[in-house]
């Protein structure tokens, strides 16, 4: 009885998309020389040629990526991180810090280390006084602010410290 001969390379699905699937702008592989021409024939739309589609959006986007470096390392070496994370008061003092402030007409120095908070109690009269700067700009109505140690509560009263 003869042994049956057994295929010296099996085709399979692997090895089909293997050699129908490229690298992005890449041609495909040339074919082997024992592939036979049926395993290169598409069967299925993921064995389809692919190549690139998108290369200008890539481009943008690592444009728009560069810029935006650009825009943070300028912010961090010419700006203040500390402006965006602790708030002033009515007259120019940074809560959370040791600073000094023009009011008036003359400097005021004051050491706000102990009040990082900054509070509001009149925050609907600030926005009501301005109606129209406050509906196109509203970050830059001038506001009533206190610094305080913590949050009031509804019930508590806060001195103003001027």
């Amino acid at each position: 009885m003869p042994t049956p001969k057994m295929p010296t390379r099996r085709p399979s699905y692997s090895t089909r998309l293997d050699r129908n699937s490229h690298c992005c702008c890449l041609p495909p592989p040339l074919p082997d020389e024992e592939s036979d021409s049926q395993n290169l024939v598409p069967r299925t739309p993921l064995e389809k040629k692919r190549g690139c589609t998108d290369v200008c959006c890539l481009l943008l986007f690592i444009l728009f990526w560069c810029g935006m470096l650009l825009i943070s390392a300028t912010a961090v070496a010419t700006g203040d991180p500390s402006q965006i994370q602790l708030g002033r008061d009515w007259r120019g003092s940074q809560c959370g810090g040791s600073n000094c402030a023009s009011h008036s007409g003359r400097d005021v120095c004051e050491d706000m280390t102990d009040r990082p908070y900054v509070y509001y109690p009149r925050l609907g009269a600030d926005l009501a006084e301005n109606p129209a700067l406050a509906v196109s700009a509203p970050w830059s109505v001038p506001l009533y602010g206190l610094c305080v140690a913590e949050c009031p509560s509804n019930a508590a009263t806060v001195d103003d410290y001027a």
